[in-house]
Protein backbone atom coordinates (compact mmCIF):
# COMPACT_ATOMS: atom_id res chain seq x y z
CA UNK A 1 0.00 0.00 0.00
CA UNK A 2 3.03 1.88 1.01
CA UNK A 3 4.51 2.10 -2.17
CA UNK A 4 1.16 2.41 -4.25
CA UNK A 5 1.06 5.49 -2.43
CA UNK A 6 4.80 6.68 -2.79
CA UNK A 7 4.09 5.62 -7.51
CA UNK A 8 1.07 8.10 -7.21
CA UNK A 9 2.85 10.80 -5.23
CA UNK A 10 5.76 10.89 -7.86
CA UNK A 11 3.71 10.50 -10.85
CA UNK A 12 1.54 13.56 -9.53
CA UNK A 13 5.25 15.06 -8.73
CA UNK A 14 5.83 14.68 -12.42
CA UNK A 15 2.53 15.93 -14.02
CA UNK A 16 3.21 19.38 -12.13
CA UNK A 17 6.55 19.56 -13.29
CA UNK A 18 5.53 19.10 -16.57
CA UNK A 19 3.31 21.74 -16.57
CA UNK A 20 5.82 25.28 -17.08
CA UNK A 21 6.79 27.63 -14.39
CA UNK A 22 4.26 25.75 -11.82
CA UNK A 23 6.85 25.39 -9.21
CA UNK A 24 7.19 28.83 -9.18
CA UNK A 25 3.46 29.14 -8.79
CA UNK A 26 3.27 26.73 -6.58
CA UNK A 27 5.92 27.59 -4.42
CA UNK A 28 4.28 30.84 -3.72
CA UNK A 29 0.82 29.50 -3.17
CA UNK A 30 -0.50 32.07 -6.68
CA UNK A 31 -3.31 29.94 -8.81
CA UNK A 32 -2.02 30.38 -12.51
CA UNK A 33 -3.39 32.31 -14.81
CA UNK A 34 -4.90 30.60 -16.79
CA UNK A 35 -4.34 27.19 -15.45
CA UNK A 36 -4.36 24.11 -17.86
CA UNK A 37 -5.89 20.89 -16.53
CA UNK A 38 -2.44 19.66 -15.20
CA UNK A 39 -2.14 22.72 -13.08
CA UNK A 40 -5.66 23.00 -11.77
CA UNK A 41 -4.42 18.96 -10.43
CA UNK A 42 -1.44 20.17 -9.15
CA UNK A 43 -2.54 22.97 -7.35
CA UNK A 44 -5.69 20.88 -5.88
CA UNK A 45 -3.44 18.46 -4.46
CA UNK A 46 -0.80 20.63 -3.29
CA UNK A 47 -3.62 23.46 -1.52
CA UNK A 48 -6.91 21.72 -1.02
CA UNK A 49 -8.13 21.83 2.86
CA UNK A 50 -9.68 18.43 2.77
CA UNK A 51 -6.04 16.97 2.01
CA UNK A 52 -4.82 18.72 5.20
CA UNK A 53 -7.47 17.16 7.28
CA UNK A 54 -6.74 13.84 6.01
CA UNK A 55 -3.68 14.38 6.89
CA UNK A 56 -4.37 15.23 10.76
CA UNK A 57 -6.50 12.18 10.63
CA UNK A 58 -3.58 10.03 9.68
CA UNK A 59 -1.19 11.70 12.21
CA UNK A 60 -3.78 10.82 15.29
CA UNK A 61 -4.37 6.74 14.17
CA UNK A 62 -0.65 6.90 14.41
CA UNK A 63 -0.40 8.49 17.83
CA UNK A 64 -3.27 6.04 18.95
CA UNK A 65 -1.01 3.24 17.71
CA UNK A 66 1.86 4.67 19.79
CA UNK A 67 -0.45 4.99 22.54
CA UNK A 68 -1.30 1.51 22.48
CA UNK A 69 2.07 0.05 22.13
CA UNK A 70 2.95 2.11 25.34
CA UNK A 71 0.59 -0.06 27.02
CA UNK A 72 2.68 -3.41 27.14
CA UNK A 73 5.54 -1.46 29.39
CA UNK A 74 4.68 -2.11 32.98
CA UNK A 75 3.13 0.99 35.30
CA UNK A 76 5.54 3.16 37.12
CA UNK A 77 5.56 6.01 39.09
CA UNK A 78 8.29 8.19 41.16
CA UNK A 79 6.67 9.68 44.49
CA UNK A 80 7.94 11.83 46.69
CA UNK A 81 5.99 13.34 50.29
CA UNK A 82 6.53 16.03 53.14
CA UNK A 83 4.43 16.03 55.81
CA UNK A 84 3.61 16.87 59.41
CA UNK A 85 1.36 15.31 61.87
CA UNK A 86 0.68 14.07 65.39
CA UNK A 87 2.89 11.30 66.27
CA UNK A 88 0.34 8.67 68.14
CA UNK A 89 1.54 5.98 66.07
CA UNK A 90 4.88 4.25 65.31
CA UNK A 91 5.43 5.69 61.97
CA UNK A 92 3.81 8.86 61.96
CA UNK A 93 1.29 10.14 59.38
CA UNK A 94 1.58 9.31 55.99
CA UNK A 95 -0.90 9.78 52.58
CA UNK A 96 -1.56 7.25 50.29
CA UNK A 97 0.65 7.17 47.37
CA UNK A 98 0.09 5.03 44.06
CA UNK A 99 2.42 2.11 44.24
CA UNK A 100 3.92 2.61 48.04
CA UNK A 101 2.99 0.28 50.52
CA UNK A 102 1.29 1.79 53.71
CA UNK A 103 3.42 0.90 56.91
CA UNK A 104 1.72 1.51 60.35
CA UNK A 105 2.07 0.20 63.77
CA UNK A 106 0.61 0.04 67.69
CA UNK A 107 0.01 3.19 69.00
CA UNK A 108 2.66 5.12 70.88
CA UNK A 109 0.52 7.33 73.80
CA UNK A 110 -2.74 8.73 73.49
CA UNK A 111 -1.36 12.99 72.67
CA UNK A 112 -2.51 15.49 70.61
CA UNK A 113 1.30 17.01 70.37
CA UNK A 114 2.92 19.83 68.28
CA UNK A 115 3.06 16.59 65.60
CA UNK A 116 6.33 15.00 63.47
CA UNK A 117 7.76 15.30 60.30
CA UNK A 118 7.26 12.25 58.38
CA UNK A 119 8.86 11.66 54.35
CA UNK A 120 8.37 9.04 51.63
CA UNK A 121 10.04 8.80 48.78
CA UNK A 122 9.84 5.93 46.55
CA UNK A 123 10.01 4.04 42.96
CA UNK A 124 7.00 1.83 42.37
CA UNK A 125 6.53 -0.60 39.52
CA UNK A 126 3.02 -2.64 38.69
CA UNK A 127 2.32 -4.95 35.34
CA UNK A 128 -0.70 -6.68 34.81
CA UNK A 129 0.38 -9.94 32.93
CA UNK A 130 -2.91 -11.49 32.74
CA UNK A 131 -4.24 -9.12 29.97
CA UNK A 132 -1.19 -9.03 27.89
CA UNK A 133 -3.06 -10.17 25.09
CA UNK A 134 -5.87 -7.85 25.40
CA UNK A 135 -3.40 -5.36 25.46
CA UNK A 136 -1.89 -7.11 21.77
CA UNK A 137 -5.29 -7.22 20.37
CA UNK A 138 -5.70 -3.72 20.85
CA UNK A 139 -2.33 -2.47 19.52
CA UNK A 140 -3.53 -4.84 15.85
CA UNK A 141 -6.68 -2.67 15.99
CA UNK A 142 -4.96 0.66 16.53
CA UNK A 143 -2.34 -0.65 13.56
CA UNK A 144 -5.63 -1.68 11.32
CA UNK A 145 -7.11 1.54 12.29
CA UNK A 146 -3.72 3.53 11.15
CA UNK A 147 -3.89 1.54 7.94
CA UNK A 148 -7.27 2.62 7.48
CA UNK A 149 -6.16 6.41 7.83
CA UNK A 150 -3.45 6.20 5.53
CA UNK A 151 -6.23 4.55 2.55
CA UNK A 152 -8.47 7.32 3.44
CA UNK A 153 -5.83 9.43 3.21
CA UNK A 154 -5.28 7.85 -0.32
CA UNK A 155 -9.16 7.77 -1.14
CA UNK A 156 -9.45 12.05 -0.56
CA UNK A 157 -6.33 12.32 -2.99
CA UNK A 158 -7.95 10.22 -5.18
CA UNK A 159 -10.98 12.58 -4.66
CA UNK A 160 -9.40 15.77 -4.71
CA UNK A 161 -7.68 15.26 -7.78
CA UNK A 162 -10.55 13.46 -9.56
CA UNK A 163 -12.84 16.85 -8.53
CA UNK A 164 -10.41 19.36 -9.81
CA UNK A 165 -10.33 17.33 -13.21
CA UNK A 166 -14.02 17.00 -13.87
CA UNK A 167 -14.73 20.43 -12.46
CA UNK A 168 -11.92 21.89 -15.03
CA UNK A 169 -13.68 19.70 -18.08
CA UNK A 170 -17.57 21.13 -16.77
CA UNK A 171 -15.90 25.00 -17.14
CA UNK A 172 -14.54 24.35 -20.54
CA UNK A 173 -18.22 22.56 -21.11
CA UNK A 174 -19.59 25.75 -19.81
CA UNK A 175 -17.50 27.78 -22.11
CA UNK A 176 -18.31 25.81 -25.26
CA UNK A 177 -21.97 25.93 -24.45
CA UNK A 178 -21.72 30.60 -24.26
CA UNK A 179 -20.00 29.98 -27.61
CA UNK A 180 -23.14 27.68 -29.26
CA UNK A 181 -25.40 30.10 -27.39
CA UNK A 182 -24.00 33.17 -28.70
CA UNK A 183 -23.87 31.71 -32.37
CA UNK A 184 -27.47 30.95 -31.85
CA UNK A 185 -27.97 34.50 -31.13
CA UNK A 186 -26.24 35.67 -33.95
CA UNK A 187 -28.24 33.24 -36.41
CA UNK A 188 -31.49 34.43 -34.57
CA UNK A 189 -30.64 38.33 -35.60
CA UNK A 190 -29.63 37.44 -38.60
CA UNK A 191 -32.71 35.97 -39.79
CA UNK A 192 -34.58 38.76 -38.09
CA UNK A 193 -33.07 41.14 -40.30
CA UNK A 194 -34.34 39.39 -43.23
CA UNK A 195 -37.70 39.41 -41.94
CA UNK A 196 -37.96 42.77 -41.35
CA UNK A 197 -36.81 43.48 -44.47
CA UNK A 198 -39.14 41.45 -46.08
CA UNK A 199 -42.24 42.51 -43.54
CA UNK A 200 -41.21 46.32 -44.76
CA UNK A 201 -41.46 45.16 -48.63
CA UNK A 202 -45.14 43.72 -47.81
CA UNK A 203 -43.85 40.31 -48.89
CA UNK A 204 -44.50 39.15 -45.43
CA UNK A 205 -46.94 39.44 -42.89
CA UNK A 206 -46.21 41.75 -39.80
CA UNK A 207 -46.88 38.78 -37.49
CA UNK A 208 -43.68 36.98 -38.75
CA UNK A 209 -41.39 40.15 -37.80
CA UNK A 210 -42.95 39.51 -34.50
CA UNK A 211 -42.15 35.56 -34.21
CA UNK A 212 -38.23 36.24 -35.79
CA UNK A 213 -38.15 39.18 -32.70
CA UNK A 214 -39.74 36.49 -30.20
CA UNK A 215 -36.99 33.66 -31.52
CA UNK A 216 -34.24 36.29 -31.61
CA UNK A 217 -35.50 37.04 -27.33
CA UNK A 218 -35.27 33.16 -26.78
CA UNK A 219 -31.96 32.92 -28.02
CA UNK A 220 -30.83 35.13 -25.80
CA UNK A 221 -32.58 33.74 -22.98
CA UNK A 222 -30.50 30.77 -23.39
CA UNK A 223 -27.18 33.00 -23.62
CA UNK A 224 -27.89 34.46 -20.42
CA UNK A 225 -28.41 31.26 -19.07
CA UNK A 226 -25.47 29.10 -20.21
CA UNK A 227 -23.23 32.22 -19.25
CA UNK A 228 -25.13 32.00 -15.73
CA UNK A 229 -24.09 28.34 -15.83
CA UNK A 230 -20.30 29.09 -16.58
CA UNK A 231 -20.04 31.61 -13.70
CA UNK A 232 -21.45 28.66 -11.78
CA UNK A 233 -19.17 26.26 -13.03
CA UNK A 234 -16.24 28.98 -12.38
CA UNK A 235 -16.84 29.26 -8.71
CA UNK A 236 -17.24 25.44 -8.52
CA UNK A 237 -13.97 24.95 -10.33
CA UNK A 238 -12.30 28.07 -7.05
CA UNK A 239 -13.70 25.27 -4.62
CA UNK A 240 -12.39 22.20 -6.07
CA UNK A 241 -8.82 23.78 -6.41
CA UNK A 242 -8.90 24.61 -2.60
CA UNK A 243 -9.03 28.60 -4.07
CA UNK A 244 -12.66 29.35 -3.68
CA UNK A 245 -13.54 33.38 -4.12
CA UNK A 246 -10.53 33.71 -7.08
CA UNK A 247 -10.72 34.08 -10.73
CA UNK A 248 -10.53 30.96 -12.69
CA UNK A 249 -9.27 31.00 -16.36
CA UNK A 250 -8.52 27.97 -18.49
CA UNK A 251 -6.53 26.53 -21.20
CA UNK A 252 -8.93 23.52 -22.67
CA UNK A 253 -6.27 21.80 -24.61
CA UNK A 254 -7.27 18.34 -25.38
CA UNK A 255 -10.68 18.17 -23.87
CA UNK A 256 -12.28 19.80 -27.71
CA UNK A 257 -10.38 16.59 -28.81
CA UNK A 258 -12.24 13.15 -29.47
CA UNK A 259 -10.24 10.61 -28.26
CA UNK A 260 -9.91 6.83 -28.70
CA UNK A 261 -8.53 4.92 -25.75
CA UNK A 262 -8.13 1.84 -24.10
CA UNK A 263 -11.74 0.54 -22.60
CA UNK A 264 -12.35 1.33 -18.69
CA UNK A 265 -10.72 -1.79 -16.37
CA UNK A 266 -13.78 -4.02 -15.52
CA UNK A 267 -11.96 -5.34 -12.58
CA UNK A 268 -11.62 -3.89 -9.01
CA UNK A 269 -8.11 -2.57 -8.28
CA UNK A 270 -6.40 -4.16 -5.60
CA UNK A 271 -5.21 -0.97 -4.94
CA UNK A 272 -8.44 1.12 -4.16
CA UNK A 273 -8.12 2.96 -1.40
CA UNK A 274 -11.99 2.91 -0.64
CA UNK A 275 -12.26 -1.57 -0.22
CA UNK A 276 -9.01 -1.37 1.47
CA UNK A 277 -10.18 1.38 4.28
CA UNK A 278 -13.39 -0.80 4.51
CA UNK A 279 -11.08 -3.99 5.03
CA UNK A 280 -8.97 -2.65 7.56
CA UNK A 281 -12.40 -0.96 9.52
CA UNK A 282 -13.40 -4.10 9.64
CA UNK A 283 -10.05 -6.14 11.02
CA UNK A 284 -9.86 -3.26 13.47
CA UNK A 285 -13.17 -3.86 14.86
CA UNK A 286 -12.82 -7.56 15.28
CA UNK A 287 -9.37 -6.51 17.11
CA UNK A 288 -11.53 -4.75 19.22
CA UNK A 289 -13.97 -7.38 19.97
CA UNK A 290 -11.13 -9.86 20.49
CA UNK A 291 -9.99 -7.56 23.57
CA UNK A 292 -13.66 -6.79 24.63
CA UNK A 293 -13.88 -10.73 25.59
CA UNK A 294 -10.27 -10.75 27.28
CA UNK A 295 -11.36 -8.23 29.86
CA UNK A 296 -13.17 -11.49 31.75
CA UNK A 297 -9.97 -12.94 32.39
CA UNK A 298 -9.19 -12.21 35.83
CA UNK A 299 -6.38 -8.89 36.46
CA UNK A 300 -2.87 -10.83 37.85
CA UNK A 301 -0.29 -8.16 38.34
CA UNK A 302 3.47 -7.73 39.05
CA UNK A 303 4.18 -4.86 41.52
CA UNK A 304 7.47 -4.07 43.31
CA UNK A 305 8.06 -0.95 45.32
CA UNK A 306 11.59 0.59 46.26
CA UNK A 307 11.02 3.48 48.77
CA UNK A 308 12.18 5.42 52.00
CA UNK A 309 10.57 6.39 54.82
CA UNK A 310 11.26 8.57 57.72
CA UNK A 311 9.68 10.14 60.84
CA UNK A 312 11.07 11.93 63.99
CA UNK A 313 10.00 9.07 66.86
CA UNK A 314 12.96 6.68 66.33
CA UNK A 315 16.41 7.41 67.10
CA UNK A 316 19.34 6.80 64.08
CA UNK A 317 19.62 7.61 60.50
CA UNK A 318 20.11 11.74 60.15
CA UNK A 319 20.12 14.13 63.18
CA UNK A 320 17.73 16.69 62.14
CA UNK A 321 16.59 17.59 65.54
CA UNK A 322 13.33 19.61 65.38
CA UNK A 323 12.80 18.47 61.28
CA UNK A 324 13.82 14.76 62.49
CA UNK A 325 11.70 13.12 59.47
CA UNK A 326 12.17 15.20 56.74
CA UNK A 327 14.47 13.32 54.73
CA UNK A 328 13.17 9.45 54.08
CA UNK A 329 16.42 7.60 56.02
CA UNK A 330 14.72 4.41 56.47
CA UNK A 331 14.69 2.12 52.84
CA UNK A 332 12.39 -0.07 52.49
CA UNK A 333 11.18 -2.98 49.89
CA UNK A 334 8.12 -4.73 48.96
CA UNK A 335 7.62 -6.91 46.10
CA UNK A 336 4.47 -9.08 45.45
CA UNK A 337 1.27 -10.43 43.33
CA UNK A 338 -2.14 -9.41 43.25
CA UNK A 339 -5.33 -10.83 41.93
CA UNK A 340 -7.92 -9.08 40.70
CA UNK A 341 -11.76 -11.13 40.17
CA UNK A 342 -13.91 -7.93 38.80
CA UNK A 343 -16.93 -10.21 40.13
CA UNK A 344 -19.27 -7.49 39.79
CA UNK A 345 -17.94 -5.50 36.53
CA UNK A 346 -18.89 -8.70 34.79
CA UNK A 347 -22.26 -7.76 33.26
CA UNK A 348 -20.70 -4.28 32.06
CA UNK A 349 -18.11 -6.12 30.95
CA UNK A 350 -20.44 -8.84 28.91
CA UNK A 351 -22.47 -5.76 27.30
CA UNK A 352 -18.80 -3.81 26.31
CA UNK A 353 -17.86 -7.49 24.52
CA UNK A 354 -21.78 -7.74 22.92
CA UNK A 355 -21.24 -4.07 21.12
CA UNK A 356 -17.52 -4.82 20.39
CA UNK A 357 -19.17 -7.78 18.60
CA UNK A 358 -21.95 -5.87 16.96
CA UNK A 359 -19.38 -3.38 15.83
CA UNK A 360 -17.40 -5.67 13.97
CA UNK A 361 -20.48 -7.27 12.52
CA UNK A 362 -20.95 -3.50 11.10
CA UNK A 363 -18.11 -2.89 10.01
CA UNK A 364 -18.03 -6.36 8.21
CA UNK A 365 -21.24 -5.01 6.20
CA UNK A 366 -20.24 -2.06 5.80
CA UNK A 367 -16.90 -3.61 3.82
CA UNK A 368 -19.31 -5.35 1.83
CA UNK A 369 -21.38 -2.44 1.28
CA UNK A 370 -18.58 -0.43 -0.52
CA UNK A 371 -17.22 -3.63 -2.20
CA UNK A 372 -21.02 -3.63 -3.88
CA UNK A 373 -20.92 0.62 -4.50
CA UNK A 374 -16.81 0.06 -6.36
CA UNK A 375 -18.62 -2.74 -8.18
CA UNK A 376 -21.07 -0.62 -9.50
CA UNK A 377 -19.15 2.90 -9.75
CA UNK A 378 -16.75 1.14 -12.19
CA UNK A 379 -20.24 -0.62 -14.31
CA UNK A 380 -21.61 2.39 -14.06
CA UNK A 381 -18.13 4.06 -15.61
CA UNK A 382 -18.13 1.78 -18.16
CA UNK A 383 -21.59 1.98 -19.18
CA UNK A 384 -20.93 6.18 -19.67
CA UNK A 385 -18.17 6.07 -21.38
CA UNK A 386 -20.03 3.80 -24.22
CA UNK A 387 -22.70 6.18 -24.12
CA UNK A 388 -20.50 9.65 -24.31
CA UNK A 389 -18.93 7.76 -27.41
CA UNK A 390 -22.07 6.80 -29.39
CA UNK A 391 -23.72 10.42 -28.16
CA UNK A 392 -20.85 12.14 -29.98
CA UNK A 393 -20.84 10.27 -33.21
CA UNK A 394 -24.78 11.49 -32.86
CA UNK A 395 -24.23 15.08 -32.18
CA UNK A 396 -22.07 15.27 -35.16
CA UNK A 397 -24.46 13.79 -37.36
CA UNK A 398 -27.47 16.20 -35.93
CA UNK A 399 -25.54 19.19 -36.12
CA UNK A 400 -24.73 18.80 -39.95
CA UNK A 401 -28.33 17.72 -40.66
CA UNK A 402 -29.93 20.64 -38.82
CA UNK A 403 -27.50 22.83 -40.75
CA UNK A 404 -28.81 21.58 -43.64
CA UNK A 405 -32.25 22.01 -42.95
CA UNK A 406 -31.92 25.29 -41.66
CA UNK A 407 -30.66 26.11 -45.18
CA UNK A 408 -33.50 24.87 -46.91
CA UNK A 409 -35.72 26.12 -44.59
CA UNK A 410 -34.22 30.07 -45.10
CA UNK A 411 -34.25 29.21 -48.86
CA UNK A 412 -37.76 28.13 -49.01
CA UNK A 413 -38.92 30.99 -46.59
CA UNK A 414 -37.46 33.52 -48.66
CA UNK A 415 -38.69 32.19 -51.77
CA UNK A 416 -42.32 31.91 -50.49
CA UNK A 417 -42.49 28.53 -50.33
CA UNK A 418 -42.76 28.09 -46.47
CA UNK A 419 -44.00 30.20 -43.15
CA UNK A 420 -41.63 31.01 -40.59
CA UNK A 421 -42.86 28.21 -37.95
CA UNK A 422 -40.53 25.86 -39.74
CA UNK A 423 -37.42 28.33 -39.75
CA UNK A 424 -37.80 28.70 -36.71
CA UNK A 425 -37.89 25.55 -35.93
CA UNK A 426 -35.45 24.24 -37.32
CA UNK A 427 -33.11 27.58 -35.81
CA UNK A 428 -34.23 25.83 -32.47
CA UNK A 429 -32.89 22.50 -33.65
CA UNK A 430 -29.98 23.78 -34.73
CA UNK A 431 -29.35 25.51 -31.58
CA UNK A 432 -29.49 22.57 -29.73
CA UNK A 433 -27.64 20.42 -32.31
CA UNK A 434 -24.35 22.92 -31.54
CA UNK A 435 -24.96 22.76 -28.11
CA UNK A 436 -24.53 18.88 -27.82
CA UNK A 437 -22.14 18.61 -30.40
CA UNK A 438 -20.08 21.65 -27.93
CA UNK A 439 -19.81 19.49 -24.99
CA UNK A 440 -19.69 16.11 -26.46
CA UNK A 441 -15.94 15.52 -26.48
CA UNK A 442 -15.90 17.27 -23.29
CA UNK A 443 -18.23 14.73 -21.76
CA UNK A 444 -15.88 11.80 -23.35
CA UNK A 445 -13.18 13.06 -21.06
CA UNK A 446 -15.35 13.57 -18.62
CA UNK A 447 -16.58 10.04 -18.84
CA UNK A 448 -12.82 8.37 -18.90
CA UNK A 449 -12.05 10.55 -15.75
CA UNK A 450 -14.92 9.04 -14.07
CA UNK A 451 -14.13 5.51 -15.39
CA UNK A 452 -10.60 6.10 -13.82
CA UNK A 453 -11.78 7.21 -10.81
CA UNK A 454 -13.86 4.51 -10.57
CA UNK A 455 -10.63 2.32 -10.68
CA UNK A 456 -9.95 3.36 -6.95
CA UNK A 457 -6.34 4.01 -7.80
CA UNK A 458 -4.44 7.57 -8.52
CA UNK A 459 -2.28 6.20 -11.56
CA UNK A 460 -4.85 5.90 -13.84
CA UNK A 461 -6.56 9.04 -13.42
CA UNK A 462 -3.11 11.31 -13.69
CA UNK A 463 -2.12 9.65 -16.77
CA UNK A 464 -6.00 10.07 -18.29
CA UNK A 465 -5.17 13.65 -17.21
CA UNK A 466 -1.90 14.29 -18.72
CA UNK A 467 -3.61 13.24 -22.06
CA UNK A 468 -6.31 15.21 -21.97
CA UNK A 469 -4.01 18.12 -20.84
CA UNK A 470 -2.11 17.25 -23.76
CA UNK A 471 1.01 16.72 -22.13
CA UNK A 472 3.14 13.57 -22.58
Amino acid sequence: MKGAAHAAIALVAAVACAAAGLAQETAAGRLPAPITLEQAVAYALAHHPALRASAAVEERAGAQLDLARSRFLPYGDIGLQENRGTGNVVPGTHFTMAGIPPISGPPRDRVFDSGDWGSTAGLSLWWDVAHLSQKIALADAALAQRAGARAAADAQLLEVAYGAADAFAALVAAGQQVEAARASVRRARVFQTTVDALVRSGLRPGADGARAAAETALAQTEQIRAEQAQRLDEAYLAQALGAAGEQVAVVPGRLLQEVRGAPPPSRISPRNPLIIGAVDAARAAHDRAHAARLEFIPRVEIVAALFGRANGLFPGGANLAFAQGLVPDTPNWGAGLVLTIPILQYPEIRARADAAAADAKLALARRDQVVQQVRTQIDAARAIVDSAYKIAAQARVSQDSSRAALAQAQARYQAGLYGIDPVAEALRLLARAEADNAVACVDIWRARLLAARAAGDLGPLMAEVSAAGGGR
